[in-house]
């Protein structure tokens, strides 16, 4: 009986997604737990595969994972792990992929070196501020970056945001707008008050 390539592989996938879904992580090898996040065996377990990976720091094995693989969904877990290990190795290597796009996985990569203040990746977040397909706090941790390290170009997209749907970005951007002008007036009868207001100020800069 002629050996089926296509049958082995199968055979070797289903044994690997076994073994990511039963063994614990911590027994599981770097490489192991790294190829369930990219292979995406990993769908019942993902979250402690994370966790795992970010106390274990494979900072070289994860960013050469990411490099070769495909899979959009796949990178993004990929790019999670790395966002939660704080090095200037992974500074380095986020900033390097920079992408001026509006995907979830862009912002990951965008907010890791704008927490550090770096000018490029503040100036991605604040093109796409309003772009991103993620969560409103998300969005204001972003925020919360511009008024920092005082990215006074930022300015127009928090007046902007004072009138935004959500009063997680709203809240965040009359903070932070507070930041750039400390001595503003404090009360408004309502978010567009706001705006007017701060739009006035900034126009007479």
């Amino acid at each position: 009986m002629p050996i089926n390539l296509k049958h082995i592989l199968c055979a070797v996938v289903i044994c690997l997604q076994v073994e990511a879904q039963s063994v614990p992580c911590k027994q599981m090898k770097t490489v192991q737990l790294i190829d369930s996040l990219r292979m995406g065996f990993a769908s019942n377990n993902i979250v402690d595969i994370r966790r795992e990976l970010v106390r274990r720091h494979p900072i070289v094995e994860l960013t050469a994972a990411y490099d070769i693989t495909k899979d959009e969904a796949q990178k993004e877990q990929v790019i999670l792990v790395l966002s939660e290990i704080k090095e200037p190795q992974v500074a380095g290597f986020m900033r390097s992929k920079l992408p001026n796009q509006e995907t979830f996985e862009a912002y990951v990569i965008a907010a890791y070196p704008a927490e550090s203040g770096d000018t490029l990746a503040l100036f991605i977040l604040n093109e796409n501020l309003f772009d991103y397909p993620v969560p409103s706090f998300v969005k204001a941790q972003a925020i919360a970056s511009f008024s920092k390290f005082y990215y006074w170009p930022a300015v127009n997209h928090l007046i902007d945001a004072l009138t935004a749907p959500s009063g997680n970005m709203s809240d965040a951007a009359l903070k932070a707008l507070y930041v750039f002008y400390p001595k503003a007036k404090k009360g408004f009868t309502s978010p567009e008050d706001a705006s007017v207001y701060f739009g006035k100020l900034h126009e007479n800069k």
